[in-house]
């Protein structure tokens, strides 16, 4: 095995260990907030720690710079009403939630899933949530970030990305 290999796979096994072990103290407490934000019950063990975000994002400084349709920067009425009217859309559709910063939790299947949860659950975890509805090819971004633009109460931006998920959500943007 040539050195950039090992130092490659010391890196990946280095990098399961800490997430076993934030896991393994954060997990709890974490899936309990998660539960109270997606107004249902979710346990540690109603995640799928094996998987990753099934979509690699690309990553923008500026959500007014996001590729898809968007709504950056705006209140947190104004995005959910937004979310409101894309549950409308998707009635309540089954998928797989990921998480940025949280990451070592994996994704969490829901049967349903009722879109305005994403943005108290980005509210909740002060970060990027995604949500990837099964019936169509692509996701759904809600980010929250307090106090993003000059202390002004637009911390919220939502992405939509994907041709079919876009098109069936462009009336609500």
């Amino acid at each position: 095995m040539d050195v950039d290999k090992l130092k490659h796979r010391r890196k990946e096994l280095a990098q399961k260990r800490l997430s076993h072990d934030r896991l393994t103290r954060e997990g709890s407490s974490i899936a309990k907030k998660i539960g109270e934000a997606l107004k249902r019950e979710i346990s540690i063990a109603d995640f799928d720690t094996t998987s990753i975000n099934p979509i690699l994002l690309p990553r923008v400084s500026d959500y007014r710079e996001a590729n898809g349709l968007k709504l950056p920067y705006v209140t947190k009425e104004k995005a959910i009403s937004t979310l409101v009217s894309c549950n409308e859309a998707l009635s309540s559709a089954p998928g797989i939630v990921g998480f940025d910063e949280y990451s070592f939790l994996g994704t969490l299947k829901q049967k349903e899933l009722y879109l305005p949860n994403l943005a108290y659950l980005a509210e909740t975890l002060h970060s990027e949530v995604f949500f990837y509805p099964e019936s169509h090819n692509g996701y759904i971004l809600v980010n929250y970030y307090k106090d993003c633009l000059d202390g002004k109460d637009v911390g919220f931006s939502i992405v939509v990305s994907g041709k079919i998920l876009e098109k069936a959500l462009s009336f609500a943007f």
